[in-house]
């Protein structure tokens, strides 16, 4: 007599059970309770064995108690070590199911209680047995009036990674989580400098590794002049980063010491405060050519603006002149703040467009109406057309000018800008 084949369980895919979770809002059908809570786990309606199959039509949500049943199954080999195991596994689960969350609440509105508890949920899980005294939690919340939540995440999981230590015995040492949970704020300011300040603190973490002695404020002082030093003599940032990453990554990886890496550092600035500048001096352009660049500025944010005002549409907003004139008004103080800088020979990194900028100068206020799921895709799309435009056509240190013909430059763009509002 031959058997009949037994149905063979194939396995879902981590896309099938966060398709599920999403359609059943990370919410039990049984019992109703609701991740973070509870572990959820995707149940089959028509029993695999009874010939059911893994459409999302035939799965739903249901929690690790409701598809498993509240009974205890005895363990009757290495008994330890097995419930270790299944420990593991579960807490494997809770990471990838808190993962998930966040996919899904990014999708979503802002962020509200619910999604800040996910957050210290998140955190709390990477340092069991040890829990989030009141203090941090506080400090934790606080970013989130600084930073956008992806930023956020990635730096709780650079932390962790850099920071949390075990001992021999796969213990979390206590002293690493609160050493974790002090340096997210520091990952994400580092995350959020400009390009040649995060250059500049990776070079001062590579030399504090090597070096027997290091001298963080001096190091400091010796890498801020040297680019002081490039800058002044008329090298672009991407020049200046370049050379960073070449020559100064070389010197910070291959110096026997602190004092060879001083030296050569100090010796490479005085070496440039020397070079001949002659070659690097801007002469002072005609009005006609001034006239010609402002001309195609101004045609680049036309475009810039049309997209703007496609996007208001598209997502329900209709007074388009006033978040035209709000983003005219951002760009304005912009190009006061550059002013400002080249008047007081100030540093132009905290100038170089970006997020944090972007934000500090008064755009995108338009992005907070936006509710739909494409809101993050939408706004990172935005940001970077941004960033682009503000390089290319207002940042001082990309435009080869100096600084008499920046100020006529400015000038003209603001007095077409005001007439463009104008006109709406």
């Amino acid at each position: 007599m031959v058997k009949p084949k037994k149905m063979k369980r194939k396995s879902l895919s981590k896309k099938i059970r966060f398709e599920v979770f999403k359609r059943d809002k990370f919410t039990c059908v049984y019992c109703g309770r609701k991740a973070p809570d509870v572990i959820l786990e995707v149940d089959h309606i028509k029993p695999v064995a009874k010939g059911g199959d893994n459409s999302i039509a035939n799965l739903v949500t249901s929690c690790i108690d409701c598809n498993r049943g509240k009974r205890d199954i005895p363990l009757s080999v290495n008994e330890t070590l097995e419930k270790q195991r299944i420990q593991l596994e579960l807490l494997q689960e809770k990471r990838e199911q808190l993962e998930m969350l966040f996919e899904w609440k990014k999708s979503l509105d802002e962020l509200d209680e619910y999604e800040s508890d996910l957050f210290i949920q998140y955190i709390e899980d990477k340092i069991q047995p040890y829990t989030l005294k009141k203090h941090f939690k506080v400090e934790i919340l606080k970013l989130f009036e600084k930073y956008k939540q992806d930023e956020i995440l990635d730096a709780i999981n650079i932390a962790a990674k850099k920071y949390l230590q075990y001992d021999y015995e796969d213990k979390l040492e206590q002293n690493s989580v609160e050493e974790f949970l002090s340096k997210i704020g520091g990952v994400l300011v580092n995350k959020n400098l400009p390009p040649i300040k995060q250059k500049l603190a990776y070079i001062k973490g590579i030399c504090r590794n090597r070096f027997g002695y290091w001298d963080n404020t001096k190091g400091s002082i010796i890498l801020n002049n040297y680019v002081k030093a490039l800058t002044d003599y008329g090298w672009s940032d991407d020049k200046i980063l370049e050379d960073l990453e070449t020559e100064v990554m070389s010197v910070a990886k291959e110096a026997k010491h602190w004092t060879e890496w001083r030296n050569t550092l100090e010796g490479w600035t005085d070496s440039v405060k020397s070079w001949d500048k002659k070659e690097f001096q801007f002469e002072n352009l005609s009005e006609e050519e001034i006239n010609t660049m402002v001309n195609n500025s101004y045609s680049e944010f036309c475009f810039y603006f049309e997209f703007i005002k496609h996007s208001i549409h598209i997502f329900g907003e209709d007074d388009e002149k006033i978040f035209i004139q709000q983003t005219i008004e951002a760009i304005s103080q912009y190009n006061k703040l550059q002013h400002e800088a080249i008047c007081k020979n100030e540093d132009f990194s905290e100038l170089k467009p970006g997020y944090l900028l972007f934000r500090n100068i008064g755009l995108f206020k338009f992005i907070k109406n936006i509710d739909t799921s494409l809101k993050y895709s939408f706004s990172d799309a935005i940001e970077i057309y941004t960033e682009k435009i503000f390089n290319n056509e207002l940042y001082y240190k990309n435009k080869n000018l100096t600084a008499d013909d920046f100020y006529k430059f400015l000038e003209m763009i603001d007095n077409r800008l005001s007439k463009y509002v104008n006109e709406l």
